[in-house]
């Protein structure tokens, strides 16, 4: 990102127009009512992952948060803290419907509409609030178990895929240029030797998995759910001990 960004020197955006792009797409991108694609066929290798591990997390979230109900309403006031922190920080709300582009892989990934969200300082926020009270009510505590999963399933599986596979979008110049170019043409050489950089460090380094708990700061009951599945990952043409991530490297 950036000027002199990768994506700034390697295609035919400038860093304003990266700027507005992102801005645009979180602009309809919330926690409240995702759910994960549904598969077009039994060969929709990401939506069929991403549906088995969806369940494995609601399953966990749910589990951890119903046992530790009483002690989370004791500490409400950090929720509340947290949603408020994310609501403020998000982006303006970028309207979906009516736009020259409005479409979706699935609208189960997008909730655009003005429903729920608020306004703070004059701009109405992307994020919806997860609480607005220190006295939660139980609707509260589901929207915590939606948000919970959400921001766990987006910081392993989903940013996991994204970067496991940039080999396979970014490390064939023949097929995967960053930018537009003529056809038949290659790249310049000094794009060339970027994008083959990043999608080296983005795929680089071997640590951080969810199985293997490197830093032993993932809940034991997490890592047996999902072996409670490895069978069923492999099936789909993933080794889950050697793909999901807790974490990214770079």
């Amino acid at each position: 990102f950036g000027p002199t960004g990768a994506l700034t020197t390697t295609t035919a955006l400038t860093a304003k127009g990266v700027d507005l792009r992102l801005k645009r797409k979180l602009g309809h991108m919330d926690w409240h009512n995702w759910a994960p694609r549904k598969p077009l066929s039994d060969s929709h290798q990401f939506a069929l992952v991403e549906n088995l591990y969806w369940s494995i997390v609601q399953r966990w979230v749910h589990t951890f948060i119903d046992e530790n109900k009483e002690a989370i309403k004791e500490n409400w006031g950090e929720v509340k803290a947290m949603s408020d922190d994310l609501v403020t920080h998000s982006v303006p709300y970028h309207r979906l419907e009516g736009q020259k582009i409005h479409r979706w892989a699935d609208r189960s990934e997008v909730d655009a509409s003005k429903e729920g969200r608020i306004v703070v300082s004059g701009k109405k926020k992307a994020v919806r609030p997860i609480t607005m009270t220190l006295d939660p009510t139980e609707e509260d505590i589901e929207r915590l178990k939606q948000a919970s999963a959400y921001m766990i399933f987006f910081s392993t599986f989903w940013h996991s895929w994204v970067h496991n596979l940039q080999k396979d979008d970014a490390g064939d110049i023949h097929y995967g240029a960053l930018g537009l170019r003529p056809g038949g043409e290659l790249p310049h050489p000094r794009e060339v030797s970027t994008q083959l950089g990043l999608a080296n460090t983005l795929t680089s380094v071997n640590y951080g998995y969810i199985l293997k708990n490197e830093n032993g700061d993932i809940d034991p009951r997490f890592i047996a759910m999902v072996k409670e599945k490895e069978a069923e990952f492999k099936a789909l043409g993933i080794e889950p001990a050697d793909f999901i991530r807790s974490c990214i490297n770079i």
